[in-house]
């Protein structure tokens, strides 16, 4: 039942995402919403991580390239992926995972330092 629910939700905004969502009210949906979204990165269903992935990686791609939204995603994610022992269980989710980091690394990439911080320069 509640898997249910979640998939719903995640599955409607995904839609949101990809149909009606301009980029300049990704700032806005990504502030209501981001503290569910990434609590769905450590849910037991498998399916609703799957999700849960897609969705910051479409609203990330609207976003625009400011870096004060990693500050929330890639903590999640290195708990997802980058301990001794890894939580993430499922093959396919730690490359979901993976990708996304390399699509935020695409999209923050900062080649001149010119943005101040000197892990985004290449």
């Amino acid at each position: 039942q509640e898997r249910m629910v979640r998939q719903r939700a995640l599955k409607d905004m995904l839609e949101l995402v990809h149909k009606d969502l301009r980029p300049e009210q990704a700032p806005f949906l990504f502030d209501e919403t981001y503290l569910h979204i990434l609590r769905c990165y450590a849910d037991r269903f498998e399916m609703v991580r799957n999700l849960a992935i897609t969705l910051v990686s479409e609203l990330l791609q609207k976003l625009p390239p400011n870096d004060f939204y990693l500050g929330y995603i890639i903590p999640v994610v290195t708990r997802r992926l980058g301990q001794a022992e890894t939580i993430e269980d499922s093959e396919e989710i730690r490359l979901q995972l993976l990708e996304q980091l390399e699509e935020i690394v695409r999209k923050y990439n900062d080649p001149e330092g010119t943005r101040g911080d000197p892990l985004l320069k290449s």
